[in-house]
């Protein structure tokens, strides 16, 4: 397994924003709201759990593949509808778990 580099987070962030605005498709163009994006994780994530319903150790690599990219991607979308970070995000929240749960 990998790490994520630093400008890993923003890289991804930078290059969904050029693919919702070369389509004409950033929150202020359209009318999708910060609830939408959030109605839109929530039913992908629940699609992402289906894959596991029946046996967990016996899945669809290629359906978890696609469900969990589209759960990642509704996530940066509305990052960038609430003009957020991902990476601040993600460290922000890192640095609560760890005083949560330390060593």
């Amino acid at each position: 397994m990998g790490f994520l580099y630093t400008n890993t987070m923003n890289s991804l962030q930078n290059e969904i924003y050029k693919y919702l605005k070369e389509r004409d498709w950033l929150p202020n163009k359209t009318k999708r709201t910060v609830s939408a994006y959030a109605k839109s994780i929530s039913i992908e994530a629940a699609e992402l759990l289906q894959e596991f319903q029946w046996d967990e150790s016996k899945y669809d690599r290629e359906a978890v593949l696609d469900e969990l990219g589209d759960v990642l991607i509704y996530c940066i979308d509305m990052s960038i509808a609430l003009n957020m970070n991902v990476e601040d995000i993600v460290r922000r929240k890192l640095e609560k778990v760890k005083l949560k749960y330390p060593k």
